[in-house]
């Protein structure tokens, strides 16, 4: 974001310093220079340029060699570049934005949410379920074991019955033929008791059997019931627990969604802050290339064209020549020779201030 004073506007500046130096001096333009080769020489203005800035630096003059060399560089900083009229702007290549990424949440809806909750109560709906049906299983298969049981053992009982009435009456016919009373009154009588007996026996067994299958029966249509208020019990449980996980989920929905708000609000503060850094830094730079370039139009409004390498060279010959005439002549001689930045920063006029320090009597 290089920012560069056009021709244009150099121009206007040079002509507002003309024209404060008409009002300085009464209404005449006052210039430093003549245009005509014939009236004024280069070299005088030369001259008047190198006597400006001595009496300049004499007012400021360094006291020490990192004095001096910080001149040098404020003098390099004072002009710029010479070869155009920009300077180099330090955010030229900074980004515009810092680049943070917004984070993006998609609020669920109302049915997505009870979906989630559902599946995340899905193993326990399944499991608590299959319990029930499981147990009710159970109790049935017990139930139908033992009306089985029941069943064999009254067959067993009519069978033992069966055989100990067969037996006796088996008996009393064999006793009876003994005696000679096989077609005795009696023994029919008695064989006929025997005959009732049984069935009676039977008839009990019977009602017995009949009165614990019925009991059974009863239990296991019980076990349907029972099973199914178990279910409906379960229903309102589960119907409770969906409510709270889908109250948790639109809880934490609500955290997230607020998280997000916040990040994103520090990231726009963050990109606002930067951009207001930003933009006075480009106004600082800005600021600092309009006081360069006023600075190089009042020295071309004064002596009619922009300092040149040599020029430049020559205040800061001039700035070293004011600081080393106030040194003894071998301390002078000694700090110029040692120090390798005074060579850079002087050019060619560093052998010139060399040998005018070297000529020095004291």
């Amino acid at each position: 974001m290089s920012q560069t004073l056009s021709e244009r506007e150099l121009r206007f500046c040079v002509a507002l310093e003309k024209h404060k130096d008409y009002y300085k001096n009464g209404g005449n333009i006052m210039y430093q220079f003549k245009i005509s080769p014939e009236t004024v020489k280069i070299e005088e203005k030369e001259s008047e340029k190198n006597a400006t800035s001595t009496a300049e630096t004499t007012e400021k003059a360094p006291t020490t060699v990192a004095e001096l060399i910080d001149s040098f560089s404020a003098i390099d900083s004072s002009y710029g570049s010479l070869s155009k009229m920009t300077s180099n702007d330090n955010t030229s290549d900074v980004a515009d934005t810092l680049g943070l990424e917004k984070m993006t949440y998609t609020e669920p809806t109302e049915e997505e949410i009870t979906e989630q909750a559902k599946n995340s109560l899905s193993d326990y709906k399944q499991s608590s379920i299959t319990d029930i049906e499981d147990e009710t299983t159970t109790q049935k298969n017990n139930l139908l074991n033992t009306k089985s049981g029941l069943i064999s053992s009254a067959e067993e009982d009519k069978a033992e019955t069966a055989s100990t009435y067969a037996s006796a009456k088996d008996s009393t016919e064999k006793d009876a033929i003994k005696r000679g009373l096989a077609r005795s009154s009696i023994v029919i009588n008695q064989l006929a008791a025997f005959t009732n007996s049984e069935i009676k026996e039977y008839q009990k067994i019977s009602d017995e059997l009949s009165g614990a299958l019925k009991d059974i029966e009863s239990s296991i249509a019980n076990l349907e019931i029972k099973k199914q208020n178990s279910l409906n019990n379960f229903n309102i449980t589960y119907a409770i627990k969906l409510n709270e996980k889908i109250a948790d989920l639109q809880t934490k929905q609500e955290e997230k969604e607020a998280e997000v708000i916040k990040y994103n609000n520090e990231i726009a503060e963050k990109e606002a802050e930067y951009a207001q850094k930003l933009s006075e830094a480009a106004k600082d730079s800005y600021e600092e290339e309009w006081q360069r370039q006023l600075k190089l139009a009042e020295y071309q409004a004064k002596y009619g064209d922009l300092p040149s390498a040599d020029a430049i060279a020559s205040e800061k010959y001039n700035l070293a020549l004011t600081y080393f005439n106030n040194l003894p002549k071998a301390q002078a001689l000694q700090e110029l020779e040692s120090n390798q930045l005074l060579k850079q920063q002087l050019g060619e006029y560093y052998f010139e201030l060399f040998n005018l320090l070297g000529k020095r009597s004291e």
